[in-house]
């Protein structure tokens, strides 16, 4: 599980995507935290029903990118909210492609 401070909540004020991009196993919506820059930066990973049926299938996914996302917060710019929405290619993908492409997504942000 992530720590507590980096969780999107429905709590947390979130402003209008900056940007989406798209990657082969996912969606990435990008904004920033509404608070400003002194807040941590916030991940929440969605996995819609219509794309992945089984409930066993979404947690899995969601806990893959979880783990994934828990290692690369730190590198994070402060203040930036993403959003991970996976389509239903993730089922079938394995750890280490979901990983690689978490990871060059966040490494895309942080440059």
């Amino acid at each position: 599980m992530l720590p507590k401070n980096t969780r999107l909540t429905r709590r947390d004020n979130v402003s209008r995507p900056i940007t989406i991009r798209k990657y082969p196993l996912f969606s990435l919506r990008i904004s920033r935290s509404v608070r400003g820059l002194a807040s941590h930066s916030k991940v929440a990973v969605q996995v819609p029903s219509r794309q992945i049926k089984t409930a066993v299938g979404r947690n899995l996914v969601k806990r893959q990118a979880r783990t994934v996302t828990k290692e690369l917060i730190p590198s994070l710019p402060q203040g930036l909210i993403l959003v991970f929405v996976f389509n239903k290619e993730a089922k079938t993908a394995t750890f280490d492609t979901i990983k690689r492409l978490i990871t060059d997504a966040i490494h895309e942000i942080s440059i």
